[in-house]
């Protein structure tokens, strides 16, 4: 077979690529994205592609990222696939953010990815990595310390980004380079054994192959396979309890229901919590065993409060524990008669129009809507979040009370409160959305016009990350 035929082959079985879709390729001028380019051009009359690169200069190597640049755009060119090229310097980024090279020229390079996406409506990414790659990136996770998924390695598959070389050994990969007279640029940092996976890629992996098994490739490969089949079957396993224990709070909260969690085995409980800490943008720090551990454990005593790495936050109210990551939900937008609002963060609609009295009780059963007295109100009309300081008089009451303690007393969570909106008019709180309107403004006998507003979630269904 081929590897023209192999690569095919993987395409076919793990569904990379469908016929007629639009396919970014991540070009960086070394081997294994110059043989994948070349490939899918190959392929690209088969299957109908439209394809488009990207080359990142990361700024870290100046002249080796200008011959790249022009190497790149040479290579493009000769195949007839456009170049899209991208600098980001990634020295200034990382020291602001306080990371690794390493960590914020992966980031760097998603985002752009992400962003070339949506603004091209690309179908898929391709990246580069072969089977080499996946055999580093196991032994790697190995040593620093990972979980069964973590063993499985690099997804061949993982939303629109695909790896259609992932079973191509790097020898296969320069044989085929070696064959079609390919060039490619080499990256001296790949050399330098101060990069923990050169080192892994140059020492540690000839050392196993030469003294313990000559086959350690494939058996570390097999491995990881053994490890993805039981992780799919976990997989369905956890999305069946992710239906009846998480839901997701209008503004991004994960929510799970503590008396169906704590029946739960460890390895599924420890999943379920992965699945949540992923659906809230945790970073992979945050993402360790220790981190888990201490949430479970929070969990299964169903009393207090942890602070993560990343600004991930967990809090355990009555019966149910809040995983979220630390943002301030900021919202200040305007809402007139015969208008609706849909906000994202949090996820709610609004809808709001002028209607004559009914002369209904002033209270209504339904808390996501109201009618307000039109006459009372002092227009312009503004949703917004709490400020420090909101205070209103709810319905019935003779004195005002700050719009917090008011949510003390209707126990409403904390991890919550930042949620939760305010309709104001130019005098202040008229109603704490969902929950009580201000006297004054309530429905009397000489009402004429109600302002009716009707509140709702935008509910959103819980899925596994990816």
């Amino acid at each position: 077979m081929t590897t023209l035929q192999k690569v095919k082959q993987t395409i076919e079985t793990h569904q990379l690529l469908e016929k007629g879709q639009s396919v970014l390729v991540a070009l960086s001028g070394g081997p294994d994205s110059v043989a994948l380019l070349h490939i899918l051009s190959r392929l690209r009359k088969s299957y109908r592609l439209k394809l488009g690169a990207v080359y990142v200069n990361h700024q870290m190597r100046p002249r080796a990222a200008r011959k790249e640049e022009a190497f790149c755009q040479q290579l493009c060119d000769r195949l007839g696939v456009p170049l899209t090229i991208v600098r980001e310097d990634v020295p200034t980024l990382a020291r602001k953010r306080g990371l690794g090279f390493e960590e914020t020229a992966r980031d760097v390079r998603y985002a752009i990815f992400d962003n070339l996406v949506k603004a091209a409506t690309y179908d898929r990414v391709a990246l580069g990595h072969q089977a080499d790659d996946q055999v580093e990136t196991i032994l790697f996770r190995l040593i620093r310390g990972t979980g069964p998924t973590g063993l499985i390695g690099i997804p061949i598959k993982r939303g629109k980004y695909v790896r259609p070389l992932l079973e191509l050994a790097r020898s296969e990969v320069l044989s085929y380079l070696k064959k079609h007279n390919l060039k490619w640029c080499e990256d001296e940092s790949n050399k330098s054994l101060k990069f923990r996976r050169n080192w892994i890629r140059h020492r540690l992996l000839p050392n196993l192959r030469e003294n313990l098994n000559p086959q350690a490739d494939t058996a570390i490969l097999a491995l990881a396979d053994n490890l993805a089949e039981d992780e799919a079957y976990f997989q369905l396993m956890v999305d069946c309890l992710i239906r009846k224990t998480v839901k997701q709070t209008p503004g991004g909260k994960m929510a799970l229901a503590l008396g169906s969690y704590c029946r739960y085995p460890v390895a599924l409980r420890h999943r379920l919590l992965r699945h949540c800490m992923k659906t809230s943008y945790a970073p992979e720090s945050a993402l360790g065993r220790g981190a888990i551990q201490r949430i479970d454990y929070l969990a299964m005593n169903r009393s207090g409060a942890v602070s993560l790495s990343g600004r991930m936050q967990a809090s355990v109210v009555g019966p149910t524990m809040f995983l979220w990551k630390r943002e301030t939900i900021a919202v200040g937008e305007k809402l007139a008669p015969g208008q609706s609002l849909n906000l994202d963060r949090p996820a709610v609609r609004f809808i709001c129009r002028l209607e004559k009295c009914a002369r209904k009780a002033n209270r209504e059963a339904d808390r996501g809507k109201v009618c307000l007295d039109w006459d009372k109100l002092q227009p312009p009309m503004v949703v917004r979040t709490i400020r420090p300081g909101d205070r209103f008089r709810p319905l019935g009451m003779k004195g005002h009370k700050k719009v917090g303690d008011f949510l003390t007393d209707r126990k409403v969570p904390r991890p919550l409160r930042d949620e939760v909106l305010l309709l104001c008019d130019q005098e202040g709180p008229v109603w704490v959305v969902g929950q009580e309107i201000a006297d004054r403004v309530r429905i009397d006998k000489r009402t004429g016009k109600v302002l009716k507003v009707v509140f709702s979630v935008r509910q959103k269904k819980v899925r596994p990350a990816v």
